[in-house]
């Protein structure tokens, strides 16, 4: 999977499908809850009554609830490269 394409909320509703699909799919779980939430944030600073910086920043988060049997576990995580979805 490639980074997340640039523009609002930091990631396209085909990235956001394939992550999730990748996840289900390494998951050995009986059932798999995969949560993406992109946030978009505009932000302006002035000095002098003047725009001197303007830009946005975009947050991603993946949320992944896994149940084997009645226990659950949720894993937080912030990083969406291949690599750290797997265990070793």
């Amino acid at each position: 999977m490639q980074a997340p394409s640039a523009g609002r909320g930091g990631i396209s509703a085909e990235d956001a499908r394939a992550l999730t699909e990748r996840i289900v799919g390494l998951s050995q779980a009986t059932a798999t809850r995969v949560t993406i939430n992109a946030r978009s944030r505009p932000f302006i600073r002035s000095a002098d009554n003047r725009i001197t910086t303007a830009g946005e920043s975009s947050d991603v988060s993946v949320t992944i609830m896994s149940a084997f049997g009645q226990p659950h576990e949720v894993v937080d995580q912030a990083e969406c490269a291949d690599s750290s979805h797997r265990r070793d």
